[in-house]
């Protein structure tokens, strides 16, 4: 299979794909690439295994990216290229079977659209002259949460899954939004300022009963452990963003991350406890990437590598899937999916307007 190098270009104008072929069950990919003292490089053979230390594996095994000359591959960032050929490949990705909720401003404010998988139908759940964003899906299936701006502060709403009955939860001033179901549905961690600064609160699913949860300041973005157990959220306290963990039961806080000047941010716990993703420009390339860790932490790895924005990351309810946001047509945002271990980058919506904040049906 050759591929044109023209579908390269939206990544970087310095690499070719010249051929690929298969080694085993895992595809083999010769770059040719012009080199940064302009020679240009010739196509070259596909290498064997032996030669191996001439190419670069992807943190999954899934490619062998070398470049045609094989001694000038550290010239070039190989998780660049690995993004590249994950794209070029166009290989048949795992389906997106459950629909997706996000913001758009396609009618010009920003508004809660419900994506139908199936049939590429966009259903629009809320239609006003504010910005609605950030929806959040109750587990159940039945309502879904999101942030309204009202003079300039976002505040929880709530609907039914068709969009009606909706009701506004939160009755005082300040910033009181970006929120999180719990587990069994009952109640919602959101963020509020109604104490000055930020603080984690939980109130019922129909507003009742508001109570603070911690004293940690500021306490922005949680989001419920699947047993129910601890909150995770991110904090700015020491001057830039980092993520914590709050156990409900005894009150305790422990920070997960801690990269010095690095924000990290936008916390969303899988769906079986063990792992955290997260946003965060730790790269350190002026721009966000999604990032993976244990739930203690531990065991770091970067899953998206691009050098356009990627943020916002919601795991599938098996999963298998993580869904996020990116500037990757250097324009607006667009939602994309990826296998939670990299793999199958898929584009889910490709327009002119802004799609934000994504959750996915349970």
């Amino acid at each position: 299979q050759t591929i044109g190098a023209e579908r390269l270009d939206r990544y970087t104008s310095s690499l070719q794909v010249e051929q690929v072929t298969s080694l085993g069950d895992r595809p083999l990919v010769v770059i040719a690439a012009n080199h940064p003292d302009n020679e240009t490089a010739y196509p070259g053979e596909v290498w064997m295994p032996l030669q191996e230390e001439f190419a670069t594996y992807s943190t999954n095994s899934r490619y062998i990216v070398t470049d045609s000359s094989a001694h000038d591959i550290q010239r070039y960032d190989p998780d660049l290229v690995i993004e590249a050929i994950r794209w070029v490949l166009d290989e048949a990705a795992p389906p997106v079977t459950r629909d997706l909720l996000f913001g758009s401003d396609l009618d010009g404010d920003m508004d809660i659209y419900r994506l139908v998988m199936e049939t590429g139908e966009w259903q629009a759940l809320t239609d006003t002259a504010v910005d609605e964003y950030m929806p959040n899906w109750s587990p159940n299936g039945q309502y879904i949460a999101f942030d309204r701006l009202i003079g300039g502060a976002p505040i929880v709403h709530r609907i039914n899954v068709d969009g009606s009955d909706e009701r506004r939860l939160v009755d005082v001033s300040g910033q009181n939004g970006w929120m999180g179901w719990s587990p069994d549905g009952s109640q919602i961690v959101f963020y509020s300022t109604r104490e000055g600064s930020a603080k984690l609160f939980v109130m019922d699913a129909d507003g009742g009963n508001p109570h603070r949860i911690s004293d940690i300041v500021p306490g922005y973005e949680p989001n419920w452990s699947p047993d129910g157990t601890q909150i995770v959220f991110m904090s700015h306290s020491f001057g830039v963003g980092d993520i914590f963990v709050l156990t409900l039961a005894d009150g305790h806080i422990e920070q997960l991350t801690d990269n010095g000047s690095v924000s990290d941010w936008d916390p969303d716990w899988s769906p079986d406890g063990t792992q955290i993703a997260f946003t965060s420009d730790l790269a350190g390339h002026g721009n966000n990437d999604i990032y993976v860790m244990d739930a203690d932490g531990s065991n770091l790895r970067r899953l998206t590598f691009h050098d356009a924005d990627d943020e916002f990351p919601a795991w599938s309810p098996d999963g298998t899937q993580i869904a996020f946001c990116s500037q990757r047509d250097g324009r607006d945002w667009d939602i994309f999916v990826v296998q939670a271990d990299g793999s199958y980058l898929q584009q889910i919506t490709d327009t002119p307007y802004d799609e934000w904040g994504v959750d996915w049906q349970p």
